[in-house]
């Protein structure tokens, strides 16, 4: 008899264990519930940011892009403007020898 006293013991402690066992799956299950929705959240979040970051290099490539053309499109005007004064100033030279030619005439003639 003491044997099934002692089988309904054991019995009871093996049922209090599984209920102490099931109230800390739950308990395990929930803290895994709350950290899986975290981390989502924190995904997402990282995600936003993430897209906002690359948006913004976007942008900034294609105004870098944008000021690149407008440089070159300078330099390519300065490069014209220079080539002018350049034939200006040969132009101005050959003048300048064509007046010391013509002041030699005159002081030749008089």
């Amino acid at each position: 008899m003491e044997e099934l006293s002692g089988s309904a013991d054991n019995l009871a402690q093996a049922s209090l264990t599984a209920e102490e066992l099931s109230e800390l799956l739950d308990k395990k299950a929930l803290s895994l519930q709350k950290t899986v929705k975290a981390t989502a959240h924190d995904t997402l979040e990282h995600l936003s940011l993430q897209a906002t970051l690359a948006a913004g290099l976007e942008n900034s490539a294609v105004d870098m892009v944008n000021e690149s053309k407008r440089l070159v499109s300078g330099c390519l005007r300065l490069k014209r403007e220079l080539r002018g004064i350049d034939l200006m100033t040969r132009r101005a030279q050959q003048l300048r020898k064509s007046v010391q030619l013509l002041e030699k005439e005159l002081e030749a003639l008089q």
